[in-house]
């Protein structure tokens, strides 16, 4: 994204407005303004909806200086420019689409069956240390007649499992976002 950001001058803009203006009207005519400097395709569009009255527009740099310029004939309250290195949520960012896809396959196709290959021999692993650990500590708790430290070994054993199994959730969590993710680029 941030190579696409940096192909053309662009950027995002806070606007708030009042109940009855129209900030599509309003990017048109910035985007009217842009063709009347030669401009070809310009980009101006609502990108965000932040509250009734609230929006962020991006596009090409001269079509948010004309808003600016022009904020009070727009009968726009305040507008912001905003911190960013482009105009996110806009077509000025389709020429990152394709190699997000190319990164997504490849998380797709070599991270997914891997990584879920490694949580399950974690697991496996995990599962088998723990038994270990349990008939090793079973045994030694027969012979000392159940030992209190026998007894801590064995709980804070079964609590390290349970940060482990939640570890291995949120990972997999982690995997199911970015098939959701990759499903919206591919």
């Amino acid at each position: 994204m941030q190579k696409a950001s940096e192909l053309v001058p662009s950027g995002m803009l806070s606007v708030i407005g009042r109940p009855q203006d129209q900030y599509n009207y309003a990017c048109l005519q910035a985007k009217e303004h842009c063709k009347s400097l030669g401009m070809e395709n310009p980009v101006c569009s609502v990108a965000n909806y932040l509250f009734p009255d609230g929006r962020v527009i991006a596009g090409h740099q001269q079509a948010l200086d004309f808003l600016q310029e022009n904020s009070r004939r727009l009968k726009f309250m305040r507008t912001k420019t905003l911190p960013v290195s482009g105009a996110f949520h806009t077509e000025l960012m389709a020429s990152a689409t394709e190699p997000l896809r190319e990164v997504l396959r490849q998380v797709e196709s070599e991270g997914k069956s891997s990584l879920h290959h490694e949580l399950k021999l974690k697991r496996r692993i995990q599962r088998e240390n723990s038994q270990r650990e349990r008939s090793g500590s079973a045994r030694s708790s027969c012979s000392s007649r159940g030992s209190q430290s026998d007894d801590l070994t064995i709980h804070e054993t079964e609590k390290t499992e349970k940060e482990k199994d939640k570890q291995d959730l949120e990972i997999e969590n982690i995997i199911k976002v970015s098939e959701g993710y990759k499903n919206l680029f591919l």
